[in-house]
């Protein structure tokens, strides 16, 4: 008799068995997890290769036969027999080139497009009940989570899905992307993340401690507060495949009693070295300069602190001052410094 897959008591957990978790449950969501439900009976369902080749189409436009075989991994007379019974079923059509090229286009037709949002209507409709009772938070990060796995399959087989990251409404704008890097906003659901990021040792050697997983909680909140406050605060950092690199931003801080604009950054010791930090502290300089028409922008280090020193540099910053009076005599005590080193630059 063929046994269960033995279910974790804990579904929180880490390491091997969390594992186990996250591979039973994706064995599970590929078995039919919305189809057959109520919502989603309908004799007109699409497969899912024709599924899958339409939403590329309409996601990416018109592609070749060899770009669509390069994005989906797949040999060409398989793609060919799919793009075959999608052109009969007058979901598809090829073209030629309008630019002058050899190779013939392909695109969907009206009927295809049709066909496309009716079958994302019934599944979104099969979703919805399942996750009915769900609060909208939950939906949101369940959702997060699917994309965030999705991204790390596609960046590890290099078969990038196009996508187009929405943006909540009322959310604050957020930096434009970089060549490697993007940003977004922080949220509960990189707890876990973040708490491997601002409390390892290495990271925050600079600062007084390691912030437990509780002071992370209340620095992502803090972060939200000042995106409804002012606009802007620290954002996570990824790259476009949706890896986690750190964080970088802009903040309030005081140098001296008067509130400067400051950029700071961390990124994960993993990636040090690579120029992730200039990349994103140089976009978030320009965020300050062309979106929210900042004046000057400040970096404020640990005077032992040279690579943070040198990212400041890099983008432009030069040394103005000590600040021995922005924090409390506490903290210069504890990280071991009589004063914080401001590096600065102005904008406009």
């Amino acid at each position: 008799m063929t046994q269960p897959i033995p279910r974790h008591p804990d579904p929180g957990s880490t390491g091997t068995e969390a594992l186990d978790d996250v591979v039973r449950e994706h064995m599970l969501l590929l078995r039919r997890a919305v189809h057959g439900l109520g919502a989603y009976r309908r004799p007109e369902a699409l497969d899912r290769s024709a599924v899958l080749l339409l939403a590329r189409l309409e996601a990416q436009g018109p592609m070749t036969m060899a770009e669509l075989a390069a994005a989906f991994g797949l040999d060409v007379s398989t793609l060919q027999r799919q793009i075959g019974a999608a052109q009969r079923a007058g979901l598809v059509e090829r073209f030629r080139d309008p630019a002058g090229g050899q190779a013939r286009l392909h695109r969907a037709t009206d009927a295809g497009r049709a066909a496309l949002e009716g079958e994302l209507a019934a599944r979104r409709a099969a979703v919805a009940e399942v996750t009915r009772s769900w609060p909208a938070p939950d939906v949101a990060a369940l959702a997060r989570l699917l994309r965030r796995f999705n991204e790390g399959s596609e960046e590890l087989r290099e078969q990038p899905w196009p996508r187009e990251r929405p943006e909540a409404p009322g959310a604050a704008a957020v930096p434009a992307g970089t060549a490697r890097l993007r940003f977004r906003e922080m949220t509960e659901v990189d707890l876990d993340v973040l708490a491997g990021l601002l409390g390892d040792p290495e990271v925050m050697e600079f600062y007084p401690a390691p912030k437990t997983r509780a002071e992370v909680a209340d620095w992502i909140a803090s972060n939200r507060r000042s995106y409804a406050e002012h606009g802007h605060g620290l954002w996570i950092v990824e790259t476009h495949a949706g890896a986690f690199v750190g964080e970088c931003g802009l903040t309030w801080q005081r140098v001296d009693g008067e509130p400067r604009l400051e950029v700071g950054y961390h990124v994960a010791p993993v990636l040090q070295g690579r120029g992730y930090a200039t990349e994103a502290a140089g976009a978030c300089r320009d965020h300050a300069r062309d979106v929210l028409g900042a004046p000057e922008l400040m970096a404020i280090v640990h005077p032992e602190n040279t690579a943070s020193r040198r990212v400041a540099e890099k983008i432009g910053m030069e040394v103005l001052e000590e600040d021995r009076t922005g924090v409390d005599a506490s903290y210069l005590e504890a990280i071991g410094a009589e004063a914080r080193i401001v590096l600065g630059m102005r904008l406009a």
